[in-house]
């Protein structure tokens, strides 16, 4: 008669199918678990992609437009001139003493105007300004980053070999964005509140728009303009000292001395590009104009707005 006992080796083999089952089966939930987790992301990354925060309950007065420019684009400004004073210096070519130096004092004032900014409080039912304010912050703090590398990197390059590596470095070109962001949702923020003032104002839909013809463009407000201009000039990356409504004040100049038709330019952003390609926009322009175009508009007291050369 057979002997029926099973052996190690029998024990062995088995226990070998067991664990081989088990671990088919945990790979197969495991696999589940994964694809099921891997498509919830991919289709909530979907549905995330165009939604909106809800801002029907904004509201936006004068006082948090202007805290705003004196508690956040102030120091943003502040700490901007310096960075563009050494930037042009080296884009220019112009013989730059002292870089480390320089470098070190722009890195003391990105936290001078960061403390500042961080500071400042916007009211939460004025989700512009509280987004603005967080970009601004993003921008400042990657400055921060980004002027530690270059300090280190200073002492061993020339002139022309910084520039490139400021350009190609990675928290700066972040810290641009930011910043141009900054800029966009404050310039939204007074068209929010500019319609608290006129609930008809002429146009608004038109800055929904990817671009904007010039016929549109001449149907808009000094701060419809902006607006726009500034979103346009956030898609291009165009990161400068001049503001958007240096861009304004140049582009009307053009559309009412003809020059915009005599070179065909058929949207603001084509329009933009002109301008950049051909440096024809500085710091300051707007207000040399502000009185010839816009003596009638309707417009918050800003220092921008105000100021006339």
């Amino acid at each position: 008669m057979l002997d029926k006992r099973l052996t190690a080796f029998d024990y062995f083999v088995s226990l070998v199918i067991i664990l081989l089952i088990v671990a088919n089966v945990a790979s197969f939930f495991f696999g589940v678990r994964y694809g099921a987790n891997e498509m919830e992301t991919k289709y909530l990354a979907i549905i995330n992609k165009d939604k909106k925060p809800d801002r029907s309950k904004d509201s936006y007065h004068q006082e948090h437009i202007v805290s705003y420019y004196y508690n956040i684009f102030e120091p943003t400004r502040t700490f901007e001139e310096k960075w563009f004073t050494l930037y042009d210096a080296l884009l220019y070519k112009e013989s730059v003493s002292d870089i480390e130096d320089q470098l070190d004092q722009l890195r003391d004032s990105v936290n001078q105007e960061y403390d500042r900014v961080r500071a400042a409080t916007m009211p939460a039912s004025s989700s512009y300004l509280v987004d603005a304010q967080k970009n601004a912050l993003k921008s400042l703090t990657l400055f921060k980053e980004s002027l530690a590398v270059l300090s280190q990197a200073a002492s061993t390059v020339s002139q022309d070999e910084l520039l490139k590596r400021i350009n190609k470095e990675p928290n700066y070109i972040e810290a641009r964005n930011f910043a141009l962001l900054a800029r966009q949702m404050y310039f939204t923020a007074i068209v929010e509140w500019n319609k608290t003032i006129n609930s008809q104002l002429k146009g608004v839909a038109l800055v929904n728009k990817k671009d904007v013809s010039i016929a549109e463009w001449k149907s808009m407000n000094l701060n419809l303009k902006a607006q726009t201009m500034s979103q346009l000039m956030t898609a291009e990356k165009h990161y400068t000292l001049a503001l958007p409504l240096d861009y304004v004040g140049k582009l009307d100049e053009m559309v009412r001395t003809g020059q915009a038709e005599s070179l065909n330019l058929k949207t603001a952003g084509g329009a933009l590009q002109t301008l950049i390609s051909t440096k024809a926009v500085r710091n300051g322009d707007f207000p040399t104009m502000k009185e010839k175009f816009y003596g009638s508009e309707f417009l918050p007291a800003l220092p921008f707005y105000s100021e006339v050369r």
